[in-house]
């Protein structure tokens, strides 16, 4: 089986997967954000919780890569010691 079967064959059974899951949680929930009840079914509300810890999970390592780029490395070069004796 090539690579691409192998993917097709795993994008399919992924797709089973989610389908399952969103029958199986079907159920209309009531969920109150903040002063306003709304009703949402279930398995919306999971893979929306599971949406934003992604987004913010992503948005966390970016700003902490950007934030170790931006640091001085701990190999700061000094001139005076680069200098050849001559």
């Amino acid at each position: 089986m090539n690579k691409k079967k192998l993917k097709y064959a795993a994008l399919v059974l992924l797709a089973i997967l989610i389908i399952i899951f969103l029958i199986q949680n079907a159920n209309v929930v009531e969920v109150h954000l903040l002063f306003w009840p709304i009703q949402i079914p279930r398995s919306l509300l999971i893979l929306m919780s599971v949406g934003i810890g992604a987004l913010s999970t992503f948005i966390f390592m970016m700003l902490k890569r950007d934030k170790d780029l931006s640091a001085p490395s701990a190999k700061t070069q000094d001139p005076d010691k680069n200098q050849e004796l001559g």
